[in-house]
C-alpha cells in the first residue's frame, strides 16, 4: 500500500513540474536580426526553396521589390514574396522563432502555379515569378491592341556554322516554354536527397488547384530544355523539307516568352540581346533588332558519343552565345537572292540584375534524357564587356575575329571595363535529371560571408567552396559605379 501511495505522490509530482515547465518555463529564442533563415519543404519544393534563397541575396533586386510596392499598393504577390524575402534576410518586423513557412508564394501566384509533383524546375519558376511581377505593373487602364491578338510563332532553325548541333535560334533561351519530353522521361526510381522530415511536410494547407498528391512524385526535376533536345527534333532530311528557308526579317526575330506587352516599367533582370544578319553575296546588312530577355541560357557544347564531360568556363560558353553562324537559304532584302547569311547575337542592354541558366539536359544512345554534370568554372567577378554589342562593333570595324573573344582574360584591364558584375548566388541540381535535390549557395549579410542552404538546412561555407560548385543557375548584379 505504501508503494502504490509513493507511486501516485511521484505521478502527481512529475506532472506538476511538467505544467509549471510548461507555464513558467523558458520561452523559445527568436531569431536573432540579419540570420539567415531556412525554408520548410512543403512537399518536393526544394527548387523553390533554393529560387528564394537565390532571390533573398540579391539586394537590388529586394530593393526593387520594395520601391514597387511604395508606388503599387495593390501588388499582392510582390508583398508576398517581399514578405518571404525580408524572413530569410531576417530583416522582417515581427519575431522568427523557426523556419520560413513559403506557402503565402503558392497561394498568391494562384493559377500560375504550374508546377504539379513530377514537374519542378527552378529555371522555370524563375520566368513564373517574373511574369507575376511583370503583370502587377499592368497598368489597369492599359489599351489593348491588335497585336496583342496576334498568334506567337517561333520558328526553329537547325543551321549551324560549327556542325555543333547548337541551333542559333536557341542560343538565345530565354523563356521557360522550350520542349519538355515527358513522354520520353524515364521510369526510375525516386532518388531525393530531402531529409525525411521535409519529405513528409503537410501539403494539406496547399489548395488542391496547386497541385495533386505528391505520392510517386519524382521531386527537382530539371527541364529537357538544352539545345540539343531541339536540333534532336530537327535533324534529318525532313527538316530540311519542312523548312527549305526563311525570310530574312523572321531570322532577326529571337524566340523568346509568349507575354503580352506590358508597362514601360521593368523589373532588374530584364535587360535587350541584339541580332543582325549580314549577306554573304551583297554584304548588305539588316537593321538591329533588340529583343528582351529574362535570362541567358548558355548550352553546353554538344557530348561526345561516349557521354563524357569536360571543364567548361563561364567566358567560354558566354563566347559561343554570341559567336557569328552562318545562316543557309535566307532571302536577302538587299540583294533579293537566296543566299548564307552571317547572323550576330549579342548583349544589347545589359541588366542590373543578371541570371545565367546552364542547361545540363542531353540524349543517352537509347533516346532517354541525362544529366550533363560538366564542371563550368566561374568567377566571383565577372566582366561582360567582350559580350556587349558595344565591344563587337568596335572589334568588326578593327578587323578582330568575333570568335576570339570569349579567350579574353577576365580578370585583365579591370579598370577600362564598365560592366562588372558581382556573384550573389548559385542553385545547384544534385541528382538524376528527372529527380534529385535543388541547393543553393548565397551571400550572406555580412562582408565577405557566403551560405550554403538546403531547405531548412543552413550553414557557413566559404567562396572557394562556393566556386567549386556545378551551377545550374548563376545570379549576379551589377557592381555599383561600373
Amino acid at each position: 500500500m505504501d508503494v502504490e501511495k509513493i507511486a501516485m505522490v511521484a505521478g502527481v509530482g512529475f506532472a506538476l513540474v511538467i505544467g509549471a515547465f510548461v507555464l513558467w518555463g523558458p520561452s523559445p529564442r527568436p531569431r536573432r536580426r540579419g540570420q539567415i533563415i531556412g525554408l520548410t519543404n512543403l512537399g518536393y519544393t526544394c527548387f523553390m526553396n533554393a529560387l528564394l534563397q537565390s532571390l533573398a541575396a540579391c539586394p537590388m533586386f529586394v530593393g526593387w521589390l520594395r520601391t514597387q510596392l511604395v508606388n503599387n499598393e495593390n501588388g499582392q504577390f510582390a508583398r508576398s514574396l517581399l514578405s518571404i524575402l525580408d524572413k530569410v534576410n531576417g530583416f522582417c518586423d515581427e519575431m522568427i522563432y523557426g523556419d520560413v513557412t513559403p506557402i503565402e508564394i503558392i497561394t498568391s501566384l494562384g493559377p500560375l502555379w504550374i508546377f504539379t509533383p513530377g514537374h519542378q524546375d527552378a529555371h522555370e519558376l524563375f520566368h513564373v515569378v517574373l511574369g507575376a511581377l511583370q503583370a502587377e505593373m499592368q497598368p489597369l487602364n492599359r489599351k489593348g491592341c491588335l497585336s496583342d491578338a496576334l498568334p506567337k510563332t517561333d520558328i526553329p532553325v537547325t543551321s549551324d556554322i560549327r556542325g555543333s548541333g547548337d541551333p542559333f535560334g536557341m542560343r538565345t533561351s530565354v523563356s521557360c516554354n522550350d520542349i519538355t519530353r515527358k513522354d520520353e522521361a524515364r521510369e526510375s526510381d525516386v532518388h531525393n536527397t530531402c531529409l525525411p522530415d521535409q519529405m513528409t511536410a503537410s501539403t494539406k494547407s496547399i489548395p488542391k488547384a496547386f497541385g495533386s498528391s505528391i505520392d510517386g512524385a519524382k521531386p527537382g526535376m530539371i527541364i529537357a530544355r538544352s539545345s540539343e533536345v531541339i536540333s534532336r527534333d530537327g535533324e534529318g532530311e525532313n527538316s530540311k523539307a519542312a523548312f527549305p528557308f526563311r525570310a530574312w526579317n523572321s531570322l532577326c526575330t529571337i524566340p523568346g516568352p509568349s507575354i503580352p506587352a506590358m508597362s514601360n516599367v521593368t523589373h532588374p533582370f530584364s535587360g535587350l540581346l541584339t541580332s543582325q544578319l549580314q549577306c554573304t553575296n551583297c554584304n548588305w546588312k539588316s537593321s538591329v533588332h533588340y529583343d528582351k530577355f529574362e535570362s541567358v541560357s548558355l548550352p553546353l557544347p554538344p557530348a561526345s558519343n561516349t557521354l563524357t564531360w569536360r571543364r567548361h568556363t563561364l567566358a567560354e560558353l558566354l563566347s559561343r552565345f554570341v559567336t557569328s553562324e552562318v545562316i543557309h537559304d535566307v532571302q536577302c532584302d538587299g540583294c533579293g537572292l537566296r543566299c548564307p547569311a552571317v547572323k550576330t547575337l549579342t548583349l544589347g542592354k545589359l541588366p542590373k540584375c543578371l541570371c545565367l541558366h546552364i542547361p545540363r539536359t542531353t540524349w543517352g544512345p537509347s533516346g532517354a534524357p541525362v544529366k550533363r554534370d560538366d564542371p563550368i568554372i566561374f568567377p566571383e567577378i565577372l566582366i561582360l564587356d567582350p559580350f556587349t554589342f558595344t565591344e563587337a562593333k568596335k572589334r568588326n570595324s578593327q578587323g578582330k575575329p568575333q570568335a576570339m573573344i570569349g579567350m579574353l582574360d577576365q580578370n585583365s584591364g579591370i579598370g577600362r571595363n564598365r560592366n562588372r558584375y558581382k556573384l550573389q548566388s548559385v542553385v545547384e541540381h544534385r541528382g538524376p535529371v528527372d529527380a534529385g535535390h535543388f541547393v543553393s549557395y548565397r551571400r550572406g549579410n555580412r562582408p565577405g560571408q557566403w551560405m550554403y542552404t538546403s531547405d531548412v538546412t543552413v550553414e557557413c561555407t566559404t567562396l572557394t567552396d562556393v566556386l567549386c560548385a556545378s551551377p545550374y543557375l548563376l545570379f549576379y548584379e551589377r557592381i555599383n559605379g561600373s
